[in-house]
């Protein structure tokens, strides 16, 4: 049987590595998942090829599917200039007043801590890829928007640039990666 000098130095030793312990993991920076990246070919040679996936327009998208509104529609998207959250959209809209509307569930929701969940940097090698994945795939391209058009321009700057034609995107992200 230990004395009680001895008993007491050992849960003293004990308490004092759980405090060093506690304070070094309180102190230590978030732990993130690892997302590895991927090469795989550009998709999008010229601008004339990124605009052909641009948002639908409101006008074209009612004419093209001989959409008829209610009179309440009708009078809201007068008043208003959209319909977002009212009509069942088979692709996303652009509607007169700027305002966007997707179908449910059209673009995959991406993990909490992919690096995607805030838009890359154009500097960022893994921007090209997430422009064609997030922007340009799911028919959200607008090329009224100068934001979208300095950003094609950058894309087709970066990917005219790579030697190999291989953009940096990542596994999982729905990007062409395996």
């Amino acid at each position: 049987m230990r004395s009680f000098p001895s008993y007491f130095a050992t849960v003293f030793g004990l308490a004092l590595f759980v405090v060093a312990f506690y304070t070094a993991c309180s102190n230590a920076a978030p732990v993130t998942a690892e997302f590895t990246t991927c090469k795989r070919p550009a998709r999008y040679p010229t601008l004339a090829d990124i605009e052909l996936q641009r948002i639908a327009l409101w006008a074209d998208y009612a004419k093209e599917r001989d959409l008829a509104l209610t009179t309440e529609q009708q009078t809201k998207l007068e008043l208003t200039g959209d319909l977002v959250g009212e009509l069942e959209l088979d692709r996303p809209v652009k509607f007169p007043n700027g305002k966007t509307d997707l179908p449910q569930g059209w673009l995959p929701e991406l993990p909490g801590d992919h690096p995607w969940t805030v838009n890359p940097e154009t500097t960022e090698a893994s921007f090209p890829a997430w422009l064609e994945v997030r922007v340009i795939d799911p028919l959200l391209f607008d090329p009224d928007s100068p934001t979208h058009l300095a950003w094609a321009q950058t894309y087709l700057e970066k990917t005219a640039a790579l030697e190999d034609g291989m953009l940096t995107s990542y596994v999982g992200a729905d990007s062409g990666c395996p």
